[in-house]
Order: structure tokens, then C-alpha cells, then sequence
């Protein structure tokens, strides 16, 4: 039967731990195709099995535990019995000789009678001996079979320990399998989500690029009609002779002008404003040693206005729908740059350029009228005559 048994469990653990290296080799092979729940389900089940096995060896101990506590009761009351038959022989023997003693005569039919329960009782207590030394035996075996029942016992304890901590590796292991699929899965989700991310941003990418494109063609083809007004500009400004060329006839006729009048002013600067060229030195020495680098500075501030009006031109050009064709016109911009920084400079400088305008236009007047008198032709006249 304990042959049985051991074999029984040998298999079955055997059985076991081929369940396990094959789960182990499946999960190694593909852990996406390992079932660790089914695995533990089964382990479980071994467990409980095993767990069944030991409590029904725990309770064959048990009841080979109470046989031998009733067999050792037994046999301690045979041996309470055997003391007392043997204290009954003595007490015999104790009465046989003291009738020997009282009479010869008496004494021998109580010694006779003594002797054969004497004997008697010996046999009896033969009987009880043999009997206790019987009940020893079966003690002795019944104690030789518990003592291999709680080997048994013992070995079936340490396989369902075993059993049992098998069974936690695979739950730890089917945890960290479960834990590592989690992760896997969440890996997925996260990829999943970045993948519709990179697919929004390939599409947002993709409306872009179409916005792009739409604005390419849009600034192409403004770049055309820029170049188309560019060409434009340039052959009328060839046909005109230039902006250039204007600018340098108007700075010509300046000259000339300033040339005219120059003897004129200088002499009525000398008549009228004496000392004027020192006080304009030491006015310009004064102002140049209080403000030092003033074109630089002027010219930093008239940089920095030139860089914010043209955005604002082109902004504010741009968004009225007649004015839009002028907004990308680099003539039409730097034009209205130069009248708006202009203005506030022209309006400061009014008063003296009307004071020189006014001077200008009265000493030439005194010279005309002294030249009429002197008899020579005025320029107007000379004109005329030419």
C-alpha cells in the first residue's frame, strides 16, 4: 500500500514537473501564446490534490495514533491485572505459610490447596506474561508502523511543501508574465496613440503642404506680376530718362540756382549778420561737443523707423483691395517711407526754410531793380530775348 502510494506521488510529481518545463518551453518559445491563467488554474488544482493526499495521510496517523494509545491502554491494564494476580500469589504464599506454621496437619490440605491456586495463578500469570509480551509486540509493530506512517506523512508534507512552492514560482511567474503583458500592451497603446498622432500630423502636414503650395502659386504669382511691374518701371524709367537722371537734373538746377543766388546771400550775410559765420561755428562747436555722433544716431533712429513702417505699409496696403497691387511695389513703399519720415522734418524746418525762401526771393528783386537802373536786361528779359 505504501509502495503504491509512493509511486503514486512520485508520478504525479513527476507529471508535474513535466507540465512545468513544458509551460516553460512554451512560454520561452512564444509568451504571446502562453495561457498563464489555465497554467495556474491547473497548478492550483495539483496543489489541492496533494493537499487532499496529506490530510488523508495526516488522518491514517491520526488513527494509527489512537489504535496505539488504546493498545498502550490495554496493555497497561493487563499489566495492572498482572499485578494484582501476582500480588495474590504472594498474599497465597504469604497464607500457605503461615497455615504451615499453625499446623502440620491443616496446613497441608491449605498448602495443597494453596499450591494449586498458587499454580494457578502462575499459569494465569503465565498466560497475562505471554500475553503482555504479545501486546508488546503489537505495540512495538503498531508503533514501527505509525513511526512509517509519520515518515510518510512527513515525506508527503515536504512534497506538497515542494508542490506548494512550485506552485508560488508559477504564480510569481505567471505574475511577472502577466505584468509583462501589461507592459506590452500598454507599449501598444502607447504606439497606437503615436501612431494616429504621426498619422494627424501627417495629415495636418499634408494640408499644410497643400497650404503651401496654394501660397506658392499665390507668391508666384504675384513674384510675376512684381517682375511684370519691375519690367514695367523699367522701361518707362528708360523712356524718361531714369529716376536717376531725373534726381540729377532737379539737383543740377539746385546748383545752378544756389549758385546764382550764392554771392547775393553772402553779401547780405555780410551786410546784415555780422559775425554770423563765428556764431554758426560756435554754435556748431557747442552742438558737437554736447551731441556727439549725431548722424550716427539720427541715422539709427531712421533706420529703425524705415524697418517698422514698411511692414506697416505693406500691412495696411495690403488690406485695402484697391491699394493690394501697391503693397509688394518697393517703389511705391520706399516713396511713402520718405514722405512720412519727411513730413515731421520738413514741418520743423519750415520756418527757416521759409525765412531762406523769403530771403532768396527779396535780394534778387533789389538786384534786378539796381541792375534796371543801371541799364542792364534782367534775367527774365534776357530770356525773352534769347
Amino acid at each position: 500500500m505504501a509502495r503504491r502510494q509512493f509511486g503514486v506521488s512520485f508520478l504525479l510529481l513527476a507529471g508535474l514537473y513535466i507540465a512545468f518545463a513544458t509551460a516553460q518551453e512554451d512560454s520561452a518559445a512564444s509568451p504571446q501564446s502562453y495561457d498563464q491563467g489555465q497554467e495556474v488554474e491547473k497548478l492550483k488544482e495539483w496543489k489541492t490534490y496533494l493537499l487532499g493526499e496529506v490530510d488523508n495521510y495526516k488522518a491514517q496517523v491520526e488513527s494509527a495514533q489512537a489504535s496505539l494509545l488504546s493498545e498502550q491502554q490495554r496493555v497497561a491494564e493487563l499489566n495492572s491485572q498482572l499485578e494484582h494476580w501476582k500480588k495474590a500469589a504472594a498474599d497465597a504464599e504469604a497464607k500457605a505459610a503461615s497455615t504451615e506454621a499453625k499446623g502440620a496437619s491443616d496446613g497441608e490440605a491449605k498448602v495443597a490447596a494453596a499450591e494449586a491456586k498458587a499454580a494457578a495463578s502462575a499459569a494465569e500469570a503465565a498466560q497475562l506474561s505471554a500475553q503482555v509480551e504479545q501486546l508488546k509486540k503489537d505495540a512495538e509493530a503498531a508503533q514501527a508502523h505509525v513511526a512509517e506512517a509519520l515518515a510518510k506523512a512527513t515525506e508527503e508534507a515536504q512534497k506538497a511543501a515542494d508542490a506548494a512552492a512550485l506552485a508560488t514560482s508559477h504564480s510569481q511567474y505567471s505574475a511577472q508574465l502577466t505584468a509583462q503583458i501589461e507592459q506590452l500592451r500598454n507599449d501598444l497603446a502607447a504606439a497606437e496613440s503615436r501612431a494616429s498622432a504621426h498619422a494627424a500630423a501627417l495629415d495636418a502636414s499634408n494640408g499644410e503642404t497643400a497650404l503651401l503650395r496654394t501660397q506658392l502659386a499665390e507668391a508666384v504669382a504675384e513674384r510675376q506680376s512684381l517682375d511684370d511691374r519691375i519690367t514695367e518701371l523699367a522701361n518707362a524709367a528708360t523712356k524718361a530718362g531714369g529716376l536717376r537722371g531725373h534726381a540729377l537734373a532737379i539737383y543740377d538746377i539746385l546748383l545752378e540756382e544756389v549758385a546764382r543766388h550764392h554771392e547775393n546771400a553772402l553779401n547780405y550775410a555780410n551786410e546784415k549778420l555780422p559775425g554770423f559765420k563765428a556764431k554758426v561755428a560756435e554754435v556748431h562747436a557747442t552742438v558737437s561737443s554736447k551731441m556727439p555722433n549725431v548722424r550716427g544716431h539720427v541715422g539709427k533712429f531712421v533706420a529703425s523707423v524705415e524697418g517698422e513702417l514698411r511692414p506697416w505699409l505693406r500691412q495696411t496696403l495690403g488690406s485695402v483691395s484697391a491699394l493690394k497691387p501697391y503693397s509688394e511695389d518697393p517703389v511705391v513703399v520706399q516713396g511713402l517711407v520718405y514722405v512720412i519720415i519727411g513730413a515731421p522734418v520738413l514741418l520743423l524746418l519750415l520756418p527757416v526754410l521759409s525765412w531762406i525762401f523769403w530771403l532768396v526771393t527779396r535780394r534778387p528783386s533789389t538786384s534786378s531793380a539796381s541792375a534796371r537802373a543801371d541799364g542792364k536786361p534782367s534775367r527774365r528779359n534776357k530770356k525773352k530775348q534769347g
